[in-house]
């Protein structure tokens, strides 16, 4: 009987460590599984955190481009500002001139805008006739197409 005893305490103890063995192993094939997992989600990650650095990239040269045509529209709204000012005060200066030179040509100080009235005058005053002219010959015209009223 002390053998059985023996074989039984050793049976014992092999199923005790036996459960605890296969308690571990199924506790390793958890972790295993749950390791398998984390290393698809991290491999995922991984092409996801290069794919956003290429888009980052990507971005930062747009971005780049972007501010470049940026400064050289602001360059150019600040130069046509200038020149539209510069413009405006010319035009001014011209409203000045010819107002002076219309109202008062004796005492315009200014000899193109003296010569501009006259030679504005004078093509006015071609242009005046020559519609008196054209005016006459269609009222002449339009008489000869019609008899004579007073006849």
């Amino acid at each position: 009987m002390n053998l059985l005893n023996k074989y039984s305490k050793i049976i014992r103890k092999t199923r005790g460590e036996n459960e605890k063995l296969e308690y571990e192993n199924e506790s390793l094939l958890a972790r295993l599984k749950s390791s398998d997992e984390l290393r698809d989600q991290n491999e995922i990650m991984t092409r996801k955190l290069k794919e956003l650095k290429l888009s980052l990239k990507e971005l930062k040269e747009k971005h780049d481009k972007l501010e470049s045509v940026h400064d050289e529209h602001i360059n150019r709204h600040r130069a046509l500002k200038e020149e539209f000012t510069t413009l405006k005060v010319n035009n001014y200066n011209f409203e000045l001139a010819y107002d002076l030179a219309i109202s008062e040509t004796h005492i315009a100080t200014n000899h193109v805008a003296k010569l501009d009235v006259a030679t504005s005058c004078d093509d006015l005053l071609t242009q005046v006739l020559a519609n008196v002219v054209i005016a006459k010959a269609s009222v002449e015209g339009v008489n000869r197409g019609y008899p004579n009223r007073h006849s």
